[in-house]
């Protein structure tokens, strides 16, 4: 069958499966208005005052450490 552009029926919805196929091989996603960076921190120390709690069980120290040392990558 021969349309009114002169194109035969079958090949156009071929060239639409084609091209519907390329589209789902795009690659989905966001563009994103700035550039992306990382920090690294080299040896982490993460503290809190000392509970009370701990003090009444005999801690001395003023600090209660709950991370140190490591890497870490934001």
């Amino acid at each position: 069958m021969i349309s009114e552009g002169g194109e035969d029926a079958e090949s156009t919805s071929i060239e639409k499966e084609v091209s519907n196929g390329e589209d789902k091989n795009k690659k989905k996603g966001m563009v994103l208005p700035f550039e992306p960076h990382s920090i690294i921190f080299d040896e982490v120390i993460c503290s809190v005052d000392m509970p009370q709690e701990m003090k009444y069980e005999g801690a001395t120290d003023d600090r209660l450490v709950l991370l140190k040392g490591g890497k870490w990558c934001v």
